[in-house]
C-alpha cells in the first residue's frame, strides 16, 4: 500500500454545522487533510500549506470575503475557490475578482458541497497526471500542442 500526500481543505466559515459534517466526509478518505479556519487572517498565514480547494464564505468577521479572494488569487492564484454566497449576493463580482465556483447558502447541503469538492480534485487530479506523463515524454509544448488540439476537436464535435 503507498502513501499519498495529503491534499489540504480549507474551509473558511465561522458556522460549525459545515465544518464538521465535511470533516467527517473528508476523514474517510486519508489523502485528505481538512482545515476548518474562522478568519480570513487565519486563511492567509496557511497559504504555504498549497491546498488544492479552498471553500470561502463571503461574510466574515475580522476582513471581507472579497479581500480574502484577492490576497489568495496574488499569493496562489492557482488555488480552486469556491465561494459560499447568500441569495442576496451577485455571483458576477466574485467570478470578476477571481473565484472558480460559487453555492448559495440557502441550498448549501454538506453532500453536495463534498460532491462539487470531490469533483475538482478528481479532475486535477486526472489533468495533472496526464501533464505529467507527457511532460516527462516530450516536453512543454508538446503537451500544450496536444491540448490546442483536444480543445480544439471537442469544440468541432460539439457543432
Amino acid at each position: 500500500m503507498s502513501e499519498k500526500t495529503p491534499k489540504y481543505l480549507f474551509i473558511v466559515d465561522e458556522g460549525p454545522v459545515y465544518s464538521e459534517l465535511l470533516g467527517y466526509i473528508f476523514t474517510k478518505e486519508f489523502s485528505y487533510r481538512f482545515l476548518n479556519y474562522k478568519t480570513g487572517e487565519e486563511t492567509l498565514s496557511n497559504l504555504d500549506l498549497e491546498p488544492e480547494v479552498i471553500v470561502l464564505s463571503s461574510r466574515l468577521k475580522d476582513m471581507a470575503g472579497m479581500a480574502v479572494l484577492k490576497e489568495i488569487r496574488k499569493k496562489r492564484p492557482h488555488i480552486f475557490v469556491l465561494v459560499l454566497l447568500s441569495d442576496e449576493e451577485e455571483p458576477a463580482e466574485w467570478f470578476a475578482a477571481g473565484a472558480d465556483d460559487f453555492m448559495r447558502s440557502s441550498e448549501m447541503q454538506g453532500t453536495a458541497l463534498a460532491l462539487q469538492i470531490e469533483n475538482q480534485l478528481t479532475r486535477d487530479t486526472l489533468i495533472s497526471g496526464v501533464q505529467r506523463h507527457i511532460l516527462g515524454f516530450a516536453g512543454t509544448k508538446v503537451y500544450y500542442f496536444l491540448l490546442g488540439i483536444l480543445v480544439c476537436a471537442a469544440f468541432f464535435y460539439s457543432i
